[in-house]
């Protein structure tokens, strides 16, 4: 969590929170993404067994600054692959809602 000397805000508790309560669709809704850039990237996986591949292996929590126009805080899910150590997948969740999913080569 990127806190400030006054510790973590209410607006990255909320974010998390947030993130906690949507779980599960944010999860559903990400696997296709995730999937086509494993694939693109030659890892053989498919929705069904794209998260015994995938492991989270760090979530990352943002402050205001890390978007200066939005100051939206970001949830960063970190993930390694079982296939191939180097290929590390992320999704950005903002406001409880999948944004994006990153390619972590």
């Amino acid at each position: 969590v990127r806190a400030k000397k006054e510790g973590i805000t209410q607006a990255q508790i909320k974010a998390m929170q947030d993130f906690l309560v949507h779980q599960q669709q944010i999860q559903q809704q990400a696997v296709n993404e995730l999937v086509e850039l494993m694939q693109e990237g030659g890892l053989e996986v498919s929705a069904e067994n794209l998260w015994q591949d995938l492991g989270l292996e760090q979530i990352e929590v943002t402050d205001e600054h890390y978007d200066p126009e939005t100051q939206a805080i970001s949830i960063l899910l970190l993930f390694s692959s079982e296939q191939c150590e180097d290929f590390c997948p992320a999704i950005e969740v903002i406001n409880g809602q999948l944004h994006q999913v990153l390619s972590g080569t």
